[in-house]
């Protein structure tokens, strides 16, 4: 199985890591029942690596701060996903809940 090329880097108090990162996509799934995402403000970016594998997802679970609510909503709508559950936590972060729309 091919993987595309990826780096992710995180920086966090002057300390840098970088990582050799994959798309779902690249991994060719057949089905997913449940996508958790929880990549610290990284969420948006995972969303745009799973454009085929939205396609087979039923249901998100996914962390949304709220400076990046309104475009992963809007992207999840776009897939053809409804909002069906929110979580407040701390911060004005949430978990978020999307299933398929029917």
């Amino acid at each position: 199985m091919e993987y595309d090329d990826m780096t992710s880097a995180y920086e966090s108090k002057g300390n840098k890591i970088v990582v050799d990162a994959v798309t779902l996509d690249s991994l060719g799934l057949k089905k997913v029942n449940l996508l958790k995402i929880d990549v610290e403000r990284g969420e948006l970016e995972v969303l745009k690596g799973t454009t085929n594998t939205l396609d087979i997802t039923d249901k998100i679970l996914i962390e949304v701060r709220k400076e990046l609510e309104k475009d992963i909503n809007s992207l999840l709508r776009a897939k053809g996903f409804k909002l069906v559950k929110v979580y407040m936590t701390y911060d004005n972060i949430g978990n978020f809940l999307y299933r398929r729309a029917l």
